[in-house]
């Protein structure tokens, strides 16, 4: 059975030969399958830092958006206060010129014509003071209209950044 003979070494070698040249295969194959998963592996690396950076990106510019919004946030309070105190002063100014109206009226009663020039001119300030006072509360309905519409995008981009965030 394990006689030192010639005959049992050469069929011991041709056995490990074999087992050898097994082994040489199974490892080949072994060696090819993970060269395909690394390969695999790369790419899989490959989208996820393009997606970090896309990531990144994204948070770049919803930092910015953020800093807009909140420029636009304290533009909005600046113009909502100039807009309350331009119609103020223009509400001053009209009681004001009522006041002279009535005044000047019971003046200039005999004189129809300083009258009617004085109607003229309290007419059209009040057109004029009537149509500054829609034109800015035409500029601010837009300037909120504009601003709801940015905070909706932002609130967009902001979620979609939190659902990136949490895949």
């Amino acid at each position: 059975v394990g006689g030192g003979g010639p005959g049992s070494r050469v069929g011991a070698h041709g056995d490990l030969s074999q087992r050898v040249a097994d082994l040489e295969e199974r490892l080949s194959v072994e060696v090819e399958e993970l060269k395909r998963s690394l390969g695999v592996e790369r790419t899989a690396r490959g989208v996820v830092e393009e997606a970090v950076k896309e990531l990144q990106a994204a948070r770049s510019a919803h930092q910015t958006c953020r800093a807009q919004h909140a420029a636009l946030t304290t533009r909005m309070d600046y113009l909502e206060g100039s807009l309350t105190k331009t119609d103020e002063r223009h509400r001053e100014s009209f009681d004001e010129l009522r006041g002279l109206h009535d005044h000047v009226h019971g003046k200039v009663s005999e004189s129809d014509r300083g009258l009617s020039a004085c109607c003229r001119r309290v007419d059209q300030l009040e057109r004029g003071v009537s149509e500054t006072v829609d034109k800015h509360r035409t500029a601010l309905d837009d300037m909120t209209s504009r601003f709801d519409e940015l905070h909706g995008r932002l609130q967009r981009h902001h979620s979609a950044s939190q659902e990136r965030d949490a895949d």
